[in-house]
C-alpha cells in the first residue's frame, strides 16, 4: 500500500492556472511546485485541494511521488499518516461579486469619535503583530477569536459590517499609508470590526507566472477592503 500523507496545521495549498503553492505559515514563506507535482500528491496526501478534475486520472511513478513527499516531509510541509478531513476545507472561500470602493465617498458614512479610538487601537495592535508576532501566531489570534462568537455568523450582521467598513475606509487616509501593505490593512481592519464583535475572514490568495501574493478582509461575497477586480487575480490559498 502507498504511504500517505497529510497537511500540518501550519501548512496550507492551492493549485494556480499553471502550478501549485505551499503557504507554511511557521516560518511565513510561500513554496512552489510544478502542476505535475501537484496533481502526484492529490493521490497521497489527505486534505490536498482538489485538482482540475481533467486530471484527477493521471498515472504517476510511485517511487517519484515517494520522494517529493519524502523532501517535503523533511520540510515539514507534510507529515506521515492521515489526519481530519477538516483541512480538506479550510480554503474554501466564496468567489467576490460585490466590493465597497467607491460606495463610502458616495455617502459618506457618520462617524464617531468612539470609531477613531478603535482604529487607532486596531492600528497600534496590526504594527505591533507584524513587528512581533508571528504569521502563524495571527492566524491562531484571528481563528481563535472567531470560533468563541460562531453563534454570529457574519451573514447576520452584514449591514452592520458593511458601514463599519465603509467607516473604516473613510478613515483610513487620514490615519496611514496601506500601498503595498495589504496584511497590515487587512489585520487593522480585522482588529477594528473586532472592537464591535464581528469577525470577517482574512483571505490570503496567490498567483504564479509571475508569483504575487495578496491579503484581503470578506465576508461572504463582499470584499470589505478590496476591489472585486483584484481579488479575482488570485487563487485563495487560506482563509482565517
Amino acid at each position: 500500500m502507498m504511504q500517505t500523507y497529510a497537511l500540518p496545521a501550519h501548512v496550507y495549498a492551492c493549485f494556480t492556472a499553471d502550478a501549485a503553492v505551499i503557504l507554511d505559515v511557521r516560518k511565513d514563506k510561500y513554496i512552489g511546485l510544478s502542476e505535475q507535482q501537484a496533481l502526484a500528491l492529490y493521490h497521497v496526501v489527505k486534505g490536498w485541494p482538489e485538482p482540475p478534475s481533467i486530471h484527477t486520472n493521471l498515472d504517476f511513478d510511485r517511487h517519484d511521488v515517494d520522494e517529493l513527499a519524502t523532501t517535503l516531509v523533511n520540510e515539514d510541509l507534510l507529515e506521515p499518516g492521515s489526519i481530519s478531513d477538516v483541512t480538506a476545507s479550510r480554503t474554501r472561500v466564496p468567489e467576490v461579486v460585490n466590493c465597497l470602493y467607491n460606495d463610502f465617498t458616495a455617502r459618506p458614512p457618520h462617524i464617531s469619535p468612539g470609531h477613531c479610538l478603535n482604529l487607532l487601537c486596531a492600528i497600534a495592535w496590526g504594527r505591533y503583530s507584524m513587528r512581533r508576532r508571528t504569521l502563524e501566531h495571527i492566524i491562531n489570534r484571528v481563528q481563535t477569536r472567531r470560533d468563541k462568537y460562531v453563534h454570529r455568523p457574519d451573514a447576520v450582521d452584514l449591514d452592520e459590517m458593511l458601514e463599519l467598513a465603509r467607516i473604516f475606509l473613510y478613515l483610513r487616509p487620514f490615519f496611514y499609508s496601506w500601498t503595498g501593505l495589504c496584511l497590515l490593512d487587512s489585520l487593522i481592519l480585522l482588529e477594528f470590526m473586532s472592537a464591535y464583535n464581528l469577525f470577517p475572514h482574512c483571505v490570503f490568495g496567490v498567483r504564479t507566472a509571475p508569483f504575487s501574493a495578496h491579503a484581503w478582509v470578506q465576508t461572504g461575497d463582499w470584499a470589505l477592503n478590496a476591489t472585486v477586480e483584484v481579488t479575482r487575480r488570485f487563487v485563495p490559498i487560506l482563509s482565517a
